[in-house]
């Protein structure tokens, strides 16, 4: 980030999705069966902690990329389609664990083969999202230094446009005035 502090945020982002994909293994296969709380609620922190990290993110490369009078526009935007992608998977991981691992769909029980159905379902599809939205925070890598210039030109125009114009006559034509007035 020394060498080049506007990737920063996309490193983050990229470090957030990436690290809740083996941390989903840990939780879903990694930790022992029984009563081991202490240790689900620590993995579990450690991912809630990381995870939160790309909504923060998005904020802040939005704010730095966008002029203040589309703010509202563009967040709405983004939680739009985090609604929606966040809505399609209750469904997918529903169809995955039935249509790949064997999910039943008898509600009167649920047995260990199901809860297993079920999280290698969760495990595909977070797995598949977090790439995805990995791969998509890669793309800034690319794109953000250049609308981040591209945004400071815009701020150091709209500051010329609207700096004062010199009095007429010159820069000292207001000095001339005043020596005129006894």
């Amino acid at each position: 980030s020394r060498a080049s502090p506007e990737r920063a945020p996309v490193w983050l982002a990229q470090l957030s999705v990436f690290a809740g994909i083996p941390g989903l293994a840990v939780v879903l296969y990694g930790l022992p069966p029984g009563r081991h709380a202490p240790l689900f609620a620590l993995v579990l922190f450690a991912m809630g902690s990381t995870m939160t990290w790309c909504q923060i993110i998005n904020n802040t490369v939005f704010s730095a990329i966008m002029p203040p009078s589309r703010y509202d526009a563009v967040f709405a935007l983004d939680s739009v389609f985090e609604g929606v992608f966040g809505a399609i998977g209750s469904p997918a991981v529903g169809f995955i664990a039935d249509r790949y691992f064997g999910y039943s769909r008898d509600v009167s029980s649920c047995s260990p083969s199901d809860a297993n159905a079920l999280g290698s379902g969760l495990m595909i599809f977070c797995s598949a999202t977090f790439t995805v939205a990995g791969v998509l925070y890669g793309v800034l890598h690319f794109s953000y230094p250049a609308e981040l210039r591209r945004a400071r030109e815009r701020e150091i125009d709209a500051a010329l446009i609207k700096a004062p114009l010199l009095p007429a006559g010159g820069a000292g034509a207001d000095r001339k005035a005043a020596r005129a007035e006894p």
